[in-house]
């Protein structure tokens, strides 16, 4: 052999017979990230295996025990032919492509974040025509990898948790859906968005930020932020308060809130009640239909108190309307009421205010900035400012004073007004009454 040319680099490839363990130990070095340099022992060779390793090599490979193989002389001699640049080259050329570990996860975590990102863009083209709070919301879920946290990291799964998320939050805001329906709606599922299920937290990043703040805290501060954008979490929590409200009795829930306005007493309709009866509200033949609106309970109780059953159509929001409030006055202006709202003069009060104005189209009751004036001034003022909708003097004259006025400071004006005004029940007889009217 030693008068021949040497075989391995231009005539015997490392597929050769013979080859198969060396092939498979060179590539089990690339695969675990090490270079194919040094030298590589190959223990108990067979006699094919010292025949073409001598073939490779050009010399024969004689002695006992294991084969110790030069992989730079081979890398050479397989440059030297011709055939490959490297022995690596040479190796995935017989083997296949062989990727290191870190290769291998590197490929693996890029398709990774290729399908995030194109499900988030399905996300962000789905919500595109919702506007900017939706579209800020898709990119809170990129930057915080809330939705890749609850999927496990899976992009399949995280797809289609998002999928459901947005077709949810395409619906959102409404006006009093229960939180079941409103699920089963967008996502097939009612309970996919129950507090602390993957979809549901995911939803309720978009809820939180279209809700605003909140002055609750735990499932109360869930509640209400669901509440602020027209989702029931609870038919019967958070009931309206209203006082000598009436309406057909064509069915029993009716007959119940004729009862107590007809005793001059303040009763509670539940978001259950408004949702599942159709109420007719009537006022007496002949007068307007106006119903006015307060802040605070305490005025409610003053008020049955004072007037009892002569009292007009009194209703209270307890503070920020929830979903009961809400439904009822949404409910007396589509069949053409008129709301006039009274709360606090304070910060708070004035953002409620603005709220059940714009909202419902109410009109200020004893709101202005000379009812302001005209009250007794109470504690100090604290917070930000807040711009009234109604009155561009409000604010100023309300920073120049820095105190509040509660409505409980405004009591007897507010009962001097609502005496002037017609009753629903005391000024009727037996025979009035069959032919009261809307």
């Amino acid at each position: 052999m030693s008068n021949q040319e040497p075989l391995g680099a231009r005539d015997t490839p490392l597929g050769a017979p013979g080859l198969d363990r060396l092939l498979s130990r060179l590539a089990a070095r690339l695969a675990r990230g090490k270079p194919l340099a040094g030298r590589l022992s190959l223990e108990a060779p067979t006699e094919a295996e010292r025949e073409a390793i001598g073939r490779l090599l050009g010399r024969r490979a004689v002695g006992q025990g294991s084969l110790s193989i030069d992989l730079g002389e081979v890398e050479r001699l397989l440059a030297e032919g011709g055939r490959h640049r490297t022995l690596a080259e040479a190796v995935e050329a017989v083997h296949g492509p062989v990727a290191a570990p870190a290769a291998l996860a590197r490929e693996r975590a890029a398709e990774v974040e290729r399908a995030w990102a194109a499900a988030y863009e399905e996300a962000r083209s789905s919500l595109a025509s919702k506007g900017h709070d939706h579209v800020a919301w898709i990119e809170d879920l990129v930057r915080s990898g809330a939705a890749k946290r609850l999927a496990r990291r899976d992009a399949g799964v995280g797809a289609a948790l998002l999928r459901q998320a947005v077709a949810t939050a395409a619906r959102l805001p409404v006006d009093g859906v229960p939180l079941a329906s409103l699920a089963a709606s967008a996502t097939g599922d009612s309970h996919a968005l129950d507090r602390g299920s993957a979809v549901g937290l995911l939803v309720f990043r978009l809820v939180a930020r279209l809700a605003g703040p909140v002055d609750s805290r735990g499932i109360e501060a869930w509640r209400e932020s669901w509440d602020r954008v027209g989702v029931v979490c609870d038919e019967l929590s958070a009931p309206v308060l209203v006082l000598g409200l009436s309406a057909e009795p064509d069915h029993p829930v009716a007959e119940a809130l004729n009862l107590f306005a007809k005793a001059g007493e303040p009763h509670r309709l539940s978001i259950r009640s408004l949702l599942r009866f159709p109420f007719r509200f009537k006022t007496l033949p002949g007068t307007e239909r106006t119903a006015y609106v307060c802040e605070n309970p305490s005025i409610v109780a003053a008020v049955a108190d004072r007037l009892g059953n002569r009292c007009p159509p009194l209703i209270c929001v307890e503070g920020q309307p929830k979903a009961a409030s809400r439904l009822l006055l949404q409910a007396l202006t589509s069949q053409g009421w008129a709301l006039l709202y009274h709360g606090d003069f304070d910060w708070k009060g004035i953002e409620i205010a603005n709220f059940v104005l714009n909202r419902h189209g109410a009109r200020p009751w004893c709101m202005t900035a000379a009812d302001y004036r005209k009250a007794p001034p109470g504690v100090p003022l604290s917070g930000k400012p807040v711009q009234a909708s109604w009155d561009s003097e409000l604010e100023s004259a309300m920073v120049r004073s820095g105190h509040a006025v509660h409505e409980e400071a405004v009591l007897e004006s507010l009962l001097g007004d609502l005496a002037s005004r017609p009753p629903t029940w005391s000024l009727l007889t037996d025979h009035d009454r069959g032919t009261v009217g809307e």
